[in-house]
């Protein structure tokens, strides 16, 4: 509960920063959202949509490995599952959500934590080399206009190139597992902590069979990465689709600028991105199409990404409910009946 709290409030004095920041324009980006059509509208929300089929198919190849008891259908159901509990727990609570889900379809707890932390790890690593492709395929334009956020660019890329490298050395190198559930019970002395670190130490050793297997299969690697690649492009292609109409502003350019916003947010600490994601991205297309059009786009595809994939989310959630509301009530009819022929 006090954890929750403390995700609630650190959101709020974001969004208050970013309000803040862009009071003085609130009126034109409200204007500019009126103004936007309809089919636009809906057109991103689909672009949404192809990004978790696009996931649902990496999960597919990732799970597999290890149970050929799930479905594509299963991993793109489990993918908005995820959704739903991404913005019900603010960000805390999709995986644990997406494991459980997939266990509840044939993948087995250990295994799909492994799953789903290589995804996680996959992910980060797709993010970084986008933004690192198309950052260097419209250099003379990044150059031009954001030359003076170098800072902030490098910044971002030694964070999520830090996050990248200690998962991996984590899955790669014993000695790396063994550093920190060591420093973890250094700093444990009391015991308080010994149910999380044994959590700690249990998803490591996961973490690190994962990466072993995954190693073994150099074109699943592959697939992983092309199939990101696929599906980071459709959210990133929202801003272009929203804003194509009113500045030259390129397909290839908007995926620099979306990508670099995307992953410099991801690495200020805030639940489910929340205020990071639309300060970073109002504050890097600001430059090139006014304050106006970045602020009401990035509603937009804060609507598209993270609204729409919830309320589609909460259809699965209802189903998997009654599918285990079903499933119970059969498991009870069979000891039922197999209790009055004993008799």
């Amino acid at each position: 509960m006090k954890k929750t709290l403390a995700k609630i409030i650190f959101v709020i004095i974001l969004i208050l920063i970013v309000i803040y920041t862009f009071h003085d324009s609130a009126e034109t980006i409200m204007q500019q959202i009126t103004q936007t059509s309809l089919w636009l509208i809906i057109a991103v929300c689909l672009v949404s949509v192809i990004y978790h089929l696009f996931e649902g198919g990496i999960l597919f190849l990732l799970s597999r490995v290890h149970s050929k008891d799930i479905h594509y259908g299963h991993c793109v159901a489990c993918a908005f599952y995820a959704a739903f509990y991404r913005v019900a727990t603010l960000g805390g609570g999709a995986g644990v959500a997406a494991v459980y889900f997939l266990d509840k379809k044939g993948l087995e707890y250990s295994k799909g934590t492994g799953v789903y932390t290589m995804m996680y790890v996959f992910h980060r690593i797709s993010i970084m080399l986008f933004t690192t492709v198309f950052f260097l395929a419209s250099w003379s334009f990044m150059a031009e206009h954001y030359s003076t956020y170098k800072g902030y660019l490098i910044v971002g890329y030694v964070l999520t190139f830090g996050i990248c490298l200690g998962i991996t050395l984590l899955g790669c190198w014993p000695k790396a597992h063994s550093i920190v559930v060591g420093l973890a019970k250094k700093f444990n002395k009391s015991g308080k902590f010994d149910s999380q670190i044994s959590l700690l130490e249990n998803n490591v050793v996961v973490l690190e069979e994962s990466f072993m297997d995954m190693l073994k299969r150099k074109s699943l690697i592959l697939k992983v990465v092309i199939l990101n690649f696929f599906k980071l492009a459709c959210w990133y292609s929202i801003p272009f689709i929203l804003m194509y109409q009113f500045t030259d502003l390129t397909l290839m350019e908007s995926w620099a600028i979306t990508s670099l916003s995307v992953m410099i947010a991801a690495v200020i600490p805030a639940p489910a991105g929340v205020a990071s994601t639309e300060f970073v991205y109002t504050m890097l297309f600001q430059v090139v199409v006014g304050v106006s059009l970045a602020g009401s786009s990035v509603l937009l595809y804060r609507f598209a990404t993270f609204i729409v994939p919830f309320l589609i989310g909460i259809v699965f959630v209802i189903l998997h409910r009654r599918d285990k509301s079903k499933s119970g009530f059969a498991q009870f009819k069979t000891n039922t009946d197999h209790t009055h022929c004993e008799s």
